[in-house]
């Protein structure tokens, strides 16, 4: 099964298992806790998938799976497309 729904070849695509440590918000960076470092990733285009296993985002540059690192932290962000923010 391919996670990365999107067909844009010309993007990174990256798997890494951390905590998104602030609410996901389109046209703004996301910022990921990974192995006690923090990356913040270029602004966010599309949210793909929010479920408790995985987190799919699209940035401007990269394809992001994100792996929580604990349970019960990926339901905390899930929104339902209404919910989610665009800046």
């Amino acid at each position: 099964m391919n996670i990365f729904k999107s067909n844009k070849v010309n993007k990174k695509r990256t798997e890494l298992q951390g905590n998104i440590i602030f609410p996901l918000i389109i046209g703004q960076r996301a910022v990921i806790l990974c192995s006690k470092q923090t990356i913040s990733t270029s602004l966010v285009e599309e949210i793909h998938e929010v479920s408790g296993q995985r987190i799919i985002i699209e940035t401007k540059n990269t394809i992001y799976c994100i792996i929580p690192a604990c349970s019960g932290v990926a339901e905390s962000y899930a929104t339902t497309k209404s919910e989610i923010f665009v800046s």
